[in-house]
């Protein structure tokens, strides 16, 4: 009885784990960061887009991926986690990319919540 008890427990543990890794993946953590710290990467790395309003952190994350994917290739892919940040006084989002928890460089990507025009991308090397 104690075995099977264990085991119960250990799946609901379990699946609740998985439930809210799979919730931050779709829903990520938004900090808040300043647009002034960028105005050197916007001037150095423009891009000339525009993806229309951008409402969700999901959505930005999507479009950075994209814009990413278009420079760098897909080898994009595979610098996650991303991060998402919104400075809320310009409404302009800030995704970045990155090589893991410990290697630093990644690539980054401004972009304006309310038209969607792309501000600035670049990418960090370690």
């Amino acid at each position: 009885m104690k075995k099977k008890n264990i085991l119960i427990f250990l799946l609901i543990v379990l699946t609740v784990g998985c439930v809210v890794a799979i919730y931050r993946l779709v829903n990520p953590k938004v900090e808040s960061f300043s647009l002034e710290t960028y105005s050197q990467e916007i001037e150095q790395f423009p891009k000339e887009e525009v993806l229309g309003k951008i409402e969700t952190p999901r959505e930005v994350k999507k479009a950075a991926k994209e814009i990413w994917k278009d420079i760098y290739g897909d080898s994009v892919a595979y610098r996650v986690p991303y991060h998402v940040f919104y400075d809320e006084a310009n409404q302009v989002w800030l995704v970045t990319g990155s090589w893991g928890l410990i290697i630093p460089g990644g690539p980054h990507i401004l972009i304006s919540a309310t038209d969607g025009k792309v501000l600035a991308v670049w990418h960090d090397k370690f």
